[in-house]
């Protein structure tokens, strides 16, 4: 893909920003479900995974919590993005980690 810029995804609880790099990669940025465990996030980065696929871009990611009663602990962050098919490529200091998801999930 040659377009560099940034693309809103949305739904009715969850939002995310796609910042293309413009070289064949995209990074999520804020990410964020206002209700949690009932879908919406999960659905939404099912949608922002299959546009990267279809444009064959690699996805980057930093798994850091977020919002009220935040702590340090990303474990289940990182289980949730490892479903999605991306892996943790560095281990920064806690609580964010580095992911990479390869064009289709490999």
């Amino acid at each position: 893909m040659d377009y560099s810029g940034v693309l809103i995804f949305r739904n009715e609880f969850a939002s995310l920003r796609l910042i293309i790099h413009g070289e064949g990669s995209a990074a999520i940025s804020d990410f964020y479900s206002r209700k949690r465990r009932k879908g919406y996030g999960s659905s939404l980065l099912k949608e922002v995974i299959s546009f990267a696929d279809q444009n064959n871009l690699f996805l980057l990611l930093e798994a850091r919590p977020y919002g009220p009663g935040k702590n340090n602990d990303n474990t289940h962050l990182v289980k949730l993005y490892e479903r999605f098919g991306f892996k943790v490529h560095s281990i920064g200091r806690k609580p964010t980690q580095l992911m990479i998801r390869k064009s289709g999930g490999a």
